[in-house]
């Protein structure tokens, strides 16, 4: 589509001649006062000037090279992606570098999420080292709820050197009473705006060269009262008038009354021509002379605006090569009522003509604005059809959304075409029965060859039934549907001609999904390289990186980490290079491969990962980033000691699951709430979190998907290990034993592993040493494909005694790997619980050794041990030493390979029996 349709480039620079012809030096020191807190809010009535005080903030700010932006808002910004879309634009044209990655996400295409570009734009920003102000001019003609609170998250999370400008009429309901408390506000009024006295001088006698006595200007300014654009409505007025007294005695009343009696003198005393002209191109909110001849006939528009501009009619030019102008608001606005009292009914026609040239343009939202306001509900649904693929590749999803609302219910009725696109729309917002209600009303129509204007070919017949296909399968990922995902993508479509390879890779990218789910992991296998395949095809970035997602959910269902990194590192790559690792493309492995390498005992690294992951996954279309991420997150910080953390981490991640009714979500996080809990001994706690897990299961699978129920059998396991920490280990091996055997025949490695590893645990609580140690061996050995670690040291508080056990009996083994595990294997996992082999195989426990160097540890390592001992946080922690939250964790890594542990609990019993925290 042509470039205007992503970014017009007039919006983004501030017009000309909005500069101010009166030296203002006390207003321009209020603005630099007020502009360095975190926002400055310039509130005041129309004509008082706030974009003229904005222009000459951005010009001083580029002159001393800084990053500063401009953004003029209109109805359509509403949006909130198109509305970022121009803060990266007006940030790109200050700096090419500033916000690169962001800009790209934003071009990425299909699956953008609002706050994934909001925390990649605020993560760039953070990055550079020039201060940034983002000048936002006419904010109320876009706000509403969705654009308020994303501007409030923009303030909550704004880096230290970024600063906001806003100018409104009147003050925008976003949450500014935290900013306000904590003097992180400024305010400009109208009262600091108008024209003082002496102001009001220099406007009529130097700039204008009116001559008027200090009597006329007295009068003048008290009844305009300061106000700017009724000083330069009167100076027109003024100009070349001889009856100046009795004109100035003439006018009085609010802002209203003055625009209207001035401006009516103004345009009154235009040619006919150029009233026709001004009257007529009202309707505009941006006019270039073709359009201009388009909508008022005039084949000399581009003299008449010429003529305008010198005269100084509130016309102002939006680029340097002047294409593009706008009115004033407040001219434009009495134009158009002007025109409306004398012209009844003809302003439609006004609207039709421009929407027939913006469509001739290909300047699609533009000519739907048009098409709206003229009602002409045919030709807005004409367009919506013609556009609605590419507003959804742009993420321009409430614009959409926005259109169809408007149309009449029988226009929306009678176009099948537009009820798909709101079906897209309400899906991807995640009203799911709505897009149900829209999918079902489009399909009858479609699968009877009904368009609403007429009969389908057979081509374009067989690309909406995959278009259909696809519908129905993003409602059902949305839903988290996983049954319904299968059989609706099940259908062949691999041989379908001239289809879209976007489309078509999106199908096989949940096939992947669904048969992973499943157990079908050679079909999941087949279909992702197919997938990935057409997503390159259609340069789709996010279709690639999900291809490869999801092929990683198969390797670590089956067990195989190795594998699962490599295909995630190369999904997360791509995201990287395309569109920036503070992105939500880049989250999606992000997550995956925070949860690898955590189970690989590498701590830091997936650290790295998960603080790339968890701000964004939340976003994701898919249940699965949130679950790896928040557990992974939860995990990481409660191996640190952060046992307070972790559970606050669980409770974002739960709150999700119960507001979006995902029950696979909050079952999963359950599921780590009650690990923790029975590691604290709270087992009532672990309890009451079992029960809500057994009650969302019955509730969610009253039927077995196939051989694994996803939701149960989390739900079972976790009663599996309640049980054992209740003491009937018996009731936890007749609880685990259909899952074993059915986990051992899908080949789901993983689950396997740990569903061993818990009968083992039972086994040696009953007394079954032999068995327990077999069970144990197995689940070693199946643990070996993939090096998990972390899944055996998780479990270090019931699994001590017979692991040291084990090892004593695998080392008398001479074939390790048949039926024991590999020594090196067995020893990785013993330093991770803080166990050391020594090289005749027999067992010690951390803390018994005696070689360990006392004194190696520093003086501030030793005042963080001491703190540790406390019970404090890592957070509380570096606020006592005033230091980086990052660099507590580096100086815990640093103890812990000093005294040979892996976490808080085995570095103080080192501590406490070597009389470090004496």
């Amino acid at each position: 589509m042509d470039a205007q349709f992503l970014v017009i480039a007039s919006k983004i620079r501030p017009p000309q001649g909005t500069t101010s012809l009166v030296r203002r030096d006390r207003l321009a020191a209020l603005m630099n006062t007020a502009a360095q807190a975190k926002l400055c809010l310039i509130l005041a009535p129309a004509g008082y000037g706030k974009s003229t005080l904005m222009s000459e903030r951005f010009h001083k700010l580029s002159d001393t090279n800084q990053i500063v932006a401009w953004v003029c808002l209109e109805h359509d910004d509403r949006d909130p992606v198109r509305f970022l879309t121009y803060i990266v634009a007006g940030l790109n044209r200050a700096d090419k570098t500033a916000v690169s990655g962001t800009q790209a996400l934003l071009r990425s295409g299909t699956g953008m999420q609002v706050r994934s570009v909001l925390h990649t734009l605020l993560n760039e920003i953070g990055t550079t080292d020039q201060p940034i102000t983002l000048l936002i001019d006419d904010y109320y003609r876009a706000e509403c709820a969705e654009l308020n609170d994303l501007v409030d998250q923009m303030l909550e999370h704004a880096p230290e050197n970024l600063r906001l400008v806003i100018a409104s009429r009147a003050v925008p309901k976003l949450s500014i009473s935290t900013l306000r408390a904590h003097g992180q506000l400024s305010e400009i009024h109208a009262r600091a705006l108008r024209f003082e006295l002496d102001e009001t001088t220099s406007f009529f006698n130097d700039v204008y060269k009116l001559d008027l006595s200090d009597a006329q200007i007295t009068s003048l300014h008290e009844r305009i009262d300061g106000w700017v654009t009724g000083l330069q409505l009167a100076s027109l007025s003024l100009k070349g008038r001889e009856d100046r007294e009795g004109f100035i005695s003439e006018f009085s009343g609010s802002n209203r009354d003055i625009v209207d009696y001035l401006a009516s003198d103004v345009l009154d005393r235009q040619s006919p021509e150029t009233k026709q002209f001004l009257q007529r191109t009202s309707i505009l909110e941006r006019l270039s002379a073709p359009l201009c001849t388009a909508v008022t006939g005039f084949e000399d528009s581009q003299q008449i605006i010429e003529q305008l501009e010198r005269d100084n009619l509130f016309l102002l030019p939006l680029d340097d090569n002047r294409s593009w102008y706008r009115y004033h608001h407040l001219f434009s606005e009495f134009l158009l009522r002007s025109f409306e009292r004398e012209n009844l009914g003809r302003v439609v026609e006004l609207h039709r003509l421009a929407y027939q040239w913006f469509g001739g343009q290909n300047m699609i939202p533009e000519a739907v604005g048009h098409a709206i306001a003229a009602k002409d509900w045919d030709r807005t649904a004409a367009f919506i059809e013609s556009c609605w693929h590419d507003m959804i590749k742009m993420g321009r999803v409430l614009t959409l959304y926005g259109w169809i609302g408007r149309l009449p219910p029988e226009v929306l009725t009678g176009r099948p075409l537009v009820q798909l696109a709101y079906s897209w729309a309400l899906a991807l917002m995640r009203q799911c029965d709505g897009a149900q209600t829209m999918y079902d009303a489009a399909r009858a129509k479609i699968e009877a060859g009904l368009l609403g204007e007429g009969q389908t070919s057979d081509g374009q017949q067989q690309a909406l039934i995959m278009e259909l296909q696809t519908t129905q399968a993003l409602i059902a990922v949305f839903e988290d549907d996983i049954d319904r995902i299968r059989k609706v993508v099940e259908t062949p479509v691999y041989e379908a001609p001239e289809s879209d390879p976007f489309i078509r890779g999106v199908q096989a990218n949940l096939l992947v999904f669904s048969n992973q789910t499943v157990g079908r992991f050679d079909a999941a296998r087949r279909a992702a390289a197919h997938g990935r395949a057409l997503h390159i095809r259609a340069d789709a970035v996010y279709g690639m990186v999900y291809s490869d997602f999801f092929l990683t959910l198969v390797d670590i269902t089956e067990g195989d980490l190795g594998a699962a990194e490599r295909h995630g590192l190369r999904a997360y790559q791509l995201a990287d290079s395309r569109v920036g690792k503070n992105s939500g493309p880049a989250a999606l492995p992000a997550s995956l491969l925070a949860a690898i390498n955590y189970e690989w005992n590498r701590i830091d690294v997936a650290r790295r990962y998960i603080e790339l992951a968890v701000p964004m996954v939340n976003d994701c279309a898919v249940l699965d980033a949130v679950i790896f991420g928040y557990r992974t997150l939860s995990k990481i910080q409660f191996l640190e000691g952060a046992t307070g953390e972790a559970l606050e981490s669980l409770g974002i991640a739960e709150a999700i699951g119960h507001r979006e009714n995902f029950p696979r979500l909050t079952v999963s996080i359950l599921d780590q709430r009650a690990r923790i809990l029975v590691q604290q001994h709270d087992i009532n706690g672990a309890s009451r979190a079992v029960a809500e897990m057994q009650t969302l299961a019955e509730r969610a699978e009253i039927r077995r998907i196939e051989l694994w129920p996803r939701v149960r059998s989390v739900a079972d396991m976790a009663k599996a290990r309640l049980l054992i920490a209740k003491g009937a280990p018996d009731r936890a091996l007749r609880l685990l034993k259909d899952y074993t055997a059915s986990a051992e025949a899908a080949g789901r490695g993983l689950a396997l592993v740990e569903l061993r590893l818990l009968e083992a645990i039972s086994d040696y609580k009953l007394g079954n040493r032999g068995a327990a140690i077999r069970r144990l061996g197995r689940a070693f050995i199946a643990g070996q494909r993939g090096a998990m670690v972390r899944i055996f040291a998780d479990e270090s508080s019931e699994l001590k005694p017979l692991f040291m056990a084990s090892v004593e009996e695998w080392a008398k083994s001479q074939f390790p790997g048949a039926s024991s595990p590999d020594h090196a294997y067995v020893a990785q996992i013993a330093k991770a619980m803080g166990i050391s082999i020594d090289s005749s195989k027999t067992l010690k426990t951390a803390g018994q050794v005696t070689d360990i160097n006392v004194e190696c540890l520093s003086g501030r390592e030793t005042e963080v041990l001491h703190l540790v001992a406390e019970g404090t946080t890592n957070k509380e922690i570096a606020a006592r030493l005033g230091v980086a939250k990052s660099t507590v964790a580096w100086h815990l890594k640093n103890i812990y390979g000093k005294l040979e542990v892996n976490n808080r609990t085995a570095a103080l019993a080192v501590a406490r029996r070597n009389a470090l925290l004496d």
